[in-house]
């Protein structure tokens, strides 16, 4: 779990975690790339990467994101994150106070 304000440009990966994460954006915008499709993603969205997939996330080299996240396991973890992701949709519009 943490909160990162991420420098104009920063990227993480590709990487292949061995655990779930879902990282919610409170500010800015910024790229996800995961099985070949590259989503755009702004503030009041989150997005969901599942274990053992390679994603690479980059913020926005103007208005850089600013996010939260928590990465997680357990034994019906998978099937929830499934249920979430359903159409491989791996962003989802949430509303953040």
């Amino acid at each position: 779990m943490g909160f990162e304000y991420c420098n104009p440009g920063w990227s993480y990966g590709p990487k292949r975690r061995e655990y779930h994460f879902i990282h919610f954006v409170k500010e800015g915008k910024g790229t996800l790339t995961i099985e070949g499709h590259t989503f755009h993603i702004h503030k009041n969205q989150c997005f969901i990467v599942p274990a053992g997939e390679v994603s690479l996330y980059a913020a926005d080299k103007k208005d850089p994101w600013k996010y939260s996240w928590i990465g997680f396991l357990g034994i019906e973890s998978g099937r929830y994150v499934q249920q979430l992701i359903s159409n491989k949709n791996f962003v989802i519009d949430i509303n953040l106070p």
